[in-house]
């Protein structure tokens, strides 16, 4: 009996060995594969393994077309076109199209083009200067200028063929302008004096012009100055192009047009 007994407690105590083993295996194995998956299951609580491989993210949505190339790709066109951009993202040349825009319609057309460049369209008016044609392409300028007085070197300026009278080149060189003091502390008379000193002691001067209004140049930040043309002989000839602050007298520029 008493050996009977012994033989059962054995019996029992080596099943409880191999469940009890069979749950530590369990657990391990639960936790490897833990380890190993990307994704553990939910119920790991508070203990369940970070993931190691995420799902990759979303690819973003292209960005929104600009404004510019919406209006353009709205337009009749026989051929694909390019805006180009300067480093700060504003527009300066359309190329290609062959946008299908009437004479009549060119000047509201320069003044959607003028919106997206933040430019008033009032201030650009089709220039009275004649222009370079060639014998298949003709063109016409818009400039800028603010109450009455010219922006250097700012305008929009259309390429048309004369075959089929399609726009195919655009440069745009208008620039919005900040709000300016246009007072006028230097007469022209004392901005010529001060150009034509800087020459006087050095060389032959033959020559002092300077036009009869001021202009807005864009350097070195958007001013009223006067315009002056220098032309000189000694120690070599060269003409020159001065702007005088029509506010300081500060010469703003000074550069040989010869070389430009």
């Amino acid at each position: 009996m008493k050996q009977a007994k012994f033989l059962s407690l054995i019996v029992v105590l080596a099943i409880l060995s191999v469940t009890v083993l069979q749950s530590e295996n369990g657990a391990q194995e639960t936790r490897l594969s833990s380890l190993i998956s990307p994704y553990p299951e939910e119920d790991n609580g508070p203990t369940a393994t970070p993931q190691e491989n995420p799902p990759p993210l979303a690819t973003p949505s292209p960005p929104a077309i600009n404004a510019m190339d919406a209006y353009l790709s709205s337009l009749p066109a026989k051929t694909d076109f390019k805006v180009q951009r300067d480093r700060s993202g504003k527009p300066i040349l359309i190329s290609g199209g062959q946008f299908q825009i009437p004479m009549d319609q060119e000047e509201a057309f320069v003044q959607k083009l003028a919106e997206f460049l933040n430019v008033p369209g009032e201030q650009l008016q089709k220039s009275s200067k004649k222009t370079t044609d060639t014998i298949w392409s003709k063109t016409s300028q818009y400039d800028q200028s603010l109450e009455s007085y010219p922006v250097e070197q700012a305008y929009i300026r259309i390429f048309r063929k004369i075959s089929d009278n399609s726009i195919y080149y655009v440069m745009l060189e208008a620039k919005p302008l900040p709000e300016l003091d246009l007072r006028i502390n230097i007469s022209s008379d004392e901005a010529q004096t001060i150009a034509s000193n800087m020459f006087q002691m050095k060389t032959d001067l033959k020559s002092s012009k300077i036009l009869e209004t001021p202009v807005i140049v864009p350097f070195p930040q958007p001013q009223l100055a006067w315009k002056i043309l220098i032309r000189y002989s000694e120690p070599t000839y060269d003409e020159r192009e001065i702007h005088i602050s029509a506010s300081s007298g500060q010469v703003l520029s000074n550069f040989s047009i010869l070389q430009k």
